[in-house]
């Protein structure tokens, strides 16, 4: 968005835009009905197209702050989200700081896993997906990856993945 429009015009013409391609564009059906089982390609594939649109993740936060009056910082998810579902246009650091406190009080987590689950929080607060994949980046690889992981979590660690993003997409709200 720029000079030329204004920022409601220009999150008005997302949301028809996603509306109008969301039976074309398997990322925008996966990040409304499974955000969970996004993948970064997906991801990559979905900024791609709405980049070719000009709707940019920084554009669509800016306009929404304009329209707002408060800064928003939100994923591209969430805007997606947003604009089929009609879910809260949450900031994203918001989202996923809930949804660790939601984790966490629903288990009982030892410290050691605290501290796993805050080093994931940490790396969540700058991305979008989190899978299993997720596990060999080099911020988790120097600590044994997946294997190492999973293992602290008793093996657990793709049920405690679903869940984070569960509460972080679904739970948003």
């Amino acid at each position: 968005y720029g000079d030329t429009e204004k920022p409601q015009d220009y999150l008005d013409s997302f949301v028809a835009y996603v509306n109008e391609n969301k039976d074309r564009i398997e990322a925008i059906r996966i990040a409304c009905t499974r955000p969970s089982d996004m993948t970064r390609a997906q991801l990559r594939e979905l900024k791609l197209e709405l980049d070719k649109e000009n709707f940019t993740e920084s554009s669509l936060n800016e306009a929404a702050s304009a329209v707002s009056n408060e800064r928003i910082v939100a994923d591209i998810i969430a805007f997606v989200r947003r604009a089929v579902l009609k879910t809260p246009l949450v900031n994203h650091d918001d989202r996923v700081k809930m949804a660790f406190s939601k984790l966490i009080s629903a288990h009982h987590f030892s410290k050691m896993q605290l501290d796993l689950l805050e080093k994931i929080k940490v790396y969540m607060l700058h991305e979008s997906i989190l899978n299993t994949e997720t596990f060999e980046a080099p911020a988790f690889k120097m600590d044994g990856g997946f294997a190492r992981f999973n293992k602290k979590f008793g093996g657990q660690l793709t049920e405690i993945i679903r869940e984070i993003n569960t509460y972080i997409y679904e739970g948003a709200a």
